[in-house]
């Protein structure tokens, strides 16, 4: 089993662990930071317009700090935007991962004019997210309320781990983790033990703050968020378990593999011998096609699992308005209507019999003053019991929210099986158009109605398929060159041959040549690969792979759309409105 070495502060390691073991990677837990909450005192946020969380932390310094949850929030990225909802906050804006996109996210969300800013961080940041909104003219204050307090040393366990090559990939979500990892392993003297291992970086800055280190090989997400690298983290175990599955494929020589059919099909056709003989080069380099039955690939199944998972747990946990509290502050509240309506009936009371009785003009003020102070006790009665039905309805947007997202999550992990399985899958697109009417959902599901009623083409169905379609190309291809009767029986040869050339080292650009590549391509199963080389294929061999090059763009579609979906639901899932 892979072994990933997770660097990042316990708080938000231990998430990442469980989203990795669902993928089926044992998890390495090796926090390179550690957060302390800094005794900073939070100023007044009476007319603070929004908060701006570059990070988790910060949120959670925030919220152990504060109670106000009225604020909008701007998170630089789905893992902190998810913090923000877990701690009670409703109104929450998500960037695409670094404190740039939030300063854009920013500026097209907020006018300079709309308020003061205040950009929760630690002691130290990445980035200069104060200084570019201020240039365009926002009121923008950082606070530090946590401390991310850097590791001395490696772990004598993980030490050991990286000399003895028990550690595959090393997780880096930070320019600041990833050069403290390089500092400490080169303290530990492991760094020769890092040729075997793969970075796997949140953005190219996290790559540059080890490309000194002497990597197997470093790999980057293609989006600077939890999700994506996770998304890498799935292809990386898929290669991995393709090749191991390959490994012990056994090669038969080329020779031995295609004389017995050349004898075959030359003792059919011997008034054919010579013009046989004139294309004998063709198949000095043929093998037999190798059977595969590569394993079936359930990490994205395991991973949206996992992550419906959580949304139930989220949608369990406490929040700043958690039912746990509510009942605390129903019972305050109780108390204290009670004390209110006691005194109420005194003054009530009072007023009685100040109405009964002959009223001089300081009695009639002071009737006036009870009745005064009636009023304002009945506003404060009610503004508490609003109180109580605002956090309840707080919890309820939050239940409802993770409902939401784990129904969707279970919607786009059915639709994936389905659709990867080609199995019709009109059923689940409907389910998940009810659910969200998000236009960038619909935007994804789109693509896939077309191919919904008959389901899509799978990558082993069309690699099976793929050596006839490959003999009948070339068979047409060969027919082009003779006339008449001579074409016809050239085509029928060629489409009984059931051997082709091994496409790694054929080059030219001519209708065999380019199928034996396609065939490499899809041996090595880059669907993408042999469809951009088929693209190319002259008529009329292009004739005759049509309607097998449709099902496979139809299929590297359909990839497309469904990886975009199930990082949609790994992340923040669907918004509720359009």
């Amino acid at each position: 089993m892979i072994r990933a070495l997770i660097t990042r502060p316990v708080e938000d390691a231990q998430p990442l662990a469980a989203a990795l073991t669902a993928l089926g990677i044992e998890p390495v837990i090796e926090p390179l930071l550690t957060i302390a909450t800094l005794p900073t005192a939070l100023p007044s946020l009476d007319g603070v317009r929004a908060l701006l969380f570059t990070s988790a932390n910060g949120v959670r310094a925030l919220a152990a700090k504060s109670d106000r949850r009225d604020l909008a929030v701007f998170a630089v990225g789905p893992a902190t935007a998810e913090a923000a909802r877990t701690a009670g906050f409703n109104a929450i804006e998500t960037a695409e991962g670094d404190a740039d996109a939030l300063a854009r996210l920013v500026a097209a969300r907020l006018k300079p004019d709309a308020g003061k800013l205040i950009h929760v961080a630690g002691n130290t940041v990445t980035g200069d997210l104060v200084g570019q909104l201020s240039t365009q003219g926002y009121a923008v204050e950082r606070i530090a309320l946590y401390d991310a307090v850097p590791a001395d040393a490696l772990s004598p366990r993980v030490a050991d781990d990286l000399a003895a090559g028990r550690i595959d990939w090393v997780l880096l979500f930070s320019p600041r983790t990833a050069a403290i990892f390089a500092r400490l392993v080169r303290n530990a003297g492991r760094v020769d033990a890092l040729k075997n291992c793969t970075a796997l970086c949140l953005s190219p800055p996290v790559a540059e703050a080890v490309s000194s280190l002497p990597w197997h090989r470093v790999r980057i997400a293609t989006r600077p968020d939890q999700a994506n690298l996770l998304a890498l983290a799935e292809n990386l175990r898929a290669e991995a378990a393709h090749a191991a599955a390959h490994a012990t494929q056994p090669v038969l020589p080329a020779r031995a593999a295609v004389w017995p059919a050349i004898a075959a099909a030359a003792a059919t056709v011997v008034v054919l011998v010579g013009v046989l003989g004139a294309t004998a080069p063709l198949w000095r380099d043929l093998v037999l096609p190798p059977a595969q039955t590569p394993a079936p690939d359930t990490a994205r199944l395991d991973a949206l699992g996992a992550r419906v998972d959580q949304l139930q747990r989220s949608a369990a946990a406490p929040t700043a308005a958690t039912p746990q509290r509510l009942s605390q502050i129903e019972s305050e509240l109780n108390q204290r209507i009670a004390t209110l309506s006691t005194e109420l009936d005194g003054m009530r009371a009072q007023l009685s019999s100040a109405s009964q009785a002959e009223s001089t003009g300081a009695e009639r003020q002071a009737v006036g003053e009870l009745d005064a102070r009636l009023s304002a006790l009945a506003d404060q009665i009610k503004a508490l019991q609003l109180h109580t039905s605002q956090a309840e309805q707080a919890q309820q947007q939050k239940t409802a929210e993770s409902a939401r997202g784990a129904a969707f999550a279970l919607g786009v992990a059915e639709l994936d099986s389905a659709a990867r399985a080609g199995r019709p899958f009109a059923a689940s697109l409907a389910a998940l158009r009810r659910l969200t009417p998000d236009p960038a959902t619909e935007a994804l599901l789109a693509p896939l109605d077309p191919l919904a009623a008959q389901g899509i083409a799978t990558t082993e169905q069309l690699k099976r398929d793929w050596p006839d379609i490959a003999r009948h190309a070339k068979a047409a291809q060969v027919a082009s060159h003779y006339d008449g009767w001579l074409g016809h029986v050239m085509a029928f040869i060629e489409s009984a041959i059931t051997i082709r050339r091994i496409g790694g080292g054929v080059t030219g650009d001519d209708a065999e040549a380019l199928l034996a590549r396609a065939g490499a391509r899809l041996d090595a199963d880059d669907l993408a690969g042999a469809v951009a080389i088929l693209a190319a294929l002259p008529e009329p061999a292009a004739r005759e792979a049509k309607p097998w090059l449709e099902r496979a763009r139809a299929r590297l579609a359909a990839e497309t759309a469904l990886s975009r979906l199930v990082e949609q639901a790994l992340g923040a899932g669907p918004r509720a409105g359009g």
